[in-house]
């Protein structure tokens, strides 16, 4: 009898055992496959948080496992104005000229130009200049605060057209990229019509292609205009074809009353483009040429009247000349950046691209 009790007992046992783990089992089975379940809805990389209430915060929304309710130990939702979008720095205005002004704005805006733009650079003579320092490093330092302008720009002259009317200079020699479409390069405008040509002169001397006629053949829709001449005049001129700088009637037919001709010419013609002229750097050329024929003049006279008509007309002029750059006398600059005592070489045209480059982005900005 009392076997038969110790063997009822283990069995009863036994099954009290399993009743409990059984159980055991059920609810932990049933809470692993919530906790799953939910976490397979929030998908990978998404965070389950257990409290000791039983809170499932799941990104900011909060339930209990037992009813779905919010509880008392709710956390605060995020409030829309930590998640709002910056809509102006998406937003297209239009302005009606088919530009959009924001953040992410579509299509090129056009520059405008500086109204009343006014060149601060110390006005100083060529013979002023060359006292300080030579020409070698004039030309040095100012090419480096020209790379500075352009590494700055942030303009975009990408539908804009340059057109540059001049000589040989302009139209290249000996194979060197001429400086035009290296300056088409750094700005990255939509076009440039290079109307150098060589021996061309501004006056009218014969079978020169006086600057004055080929003018005509500048594209109407050029937005900026850049001329560099007078090289040729000084060479081939006498003093006597150089006409009358401060008259109100200079010479027809004369350097000067040509000059007047030419930048009026601009005016009438192009009221809308920037019209820049350039005078020639400093050559040594004609220091031999007037030792053959006294009659041609010093080249400072030819600066000085680009300059002088220019204010008198309203143009600006970019005074190469007397900023004692590209100085063909000086020896440094002769052997390193020209072809000859006249024409820039590979370099000296990166030289004067670079000047021409800046010289165009300072005088405009963003609308």
């Amino acid at each position: 009898m009392s076997s038969w009790l110790n063997k009822s007992q283990k069995i009863v046992a036994f099954i009290m055992v399993l009743i409990v783990v059984f159980t055991a089992g059920v609810f932990t089975g049933r809470y692993v496959q919530k906790r799953d379940h939910i976490a397979l809805a929030l998908g990978d990389g998404e965070q389950v948080i257990e409290t000791q209430d039983d809170l499932l915060i799941t990104n900011g929304d909060v339930g209990t496992v037992s009813d779905d309710s919010v509880s008392d130990n709710t956390v605060p939702l995020p409030q829309v104005s930590d998640n709002q979008a910056i809509v102006s720095e998406n937003t297209e205005v239009d302005t009606g000229s088919g530009q959009s002004v924001s953040g992410n704005e579509s299509g090129a805006v056009k520059p405008v130009l500086i109204q009343g733009y006014q060149d601060t650079t110390e006005k100083l003579t060529l013979a002023q200049r060359a006292a300080i320092r030579s020409s070698y490093e004039e030309t040095t330092a100012i090419n480096q605060q020209d790379q500075a302008v352009i590494a700055a720009s942030t303009l975009d002259f990408s539908n804009m057209k340059i057109a540059f009317l001049g000589d040989s200079i302009t139209a290249g020699v000996n194979g060197s990229t001429p400086y035009p479409y290296l300056v088409k390069e750094l700005l990255g405008v939509e076009e440039v019509y290079n109307l150098g040509q060589g021996g061309s002169t501004i006056a009218t001397i014969d079978g020169s292609a006086a600057m004055t006629e080929r003018c005509n053949d500048i594209p109407t829709d050029a937005d900026i205009i850049i001329v560099m001449g007078g090289t040729n005049d000084n060479f081939y001129q006498p003093s006597w074809k150089f006409g009358f700088m401060t008259w109100e009637t200079k010479g027809e037919g004369t350097f000067c009353g040509e000059l007047q001709l030419l930048m009026k010419k601009f005016k009438w013609s192009y009221p809308n483009a920037k019209v820049l002229f350039l005078t020639p750097p400093s050559n040594s050329k004609i220091d031999e040429l007037r030792e053959k024929d006294k009659s041609l003049q010093d080249q400072s006279v030819y600066a000085e009247a680009i300059n002088y008509i220019g204010a008198e007309q309203g143009i600006e002029v970019i005074d190469l000349y007397n900023m004692n750059f590209l100085n063909s006398h000086d020896a440094t600059v002769l052997s390193t950046w020209m072809n000859d005592e006249v024409h820039p070489n590979s370099y000296g045209n990166k030289i004067l691209a670079e000047k021409v480059a800046a010289e165009i982005i300072k005088r405009y900005q963003m609308p």
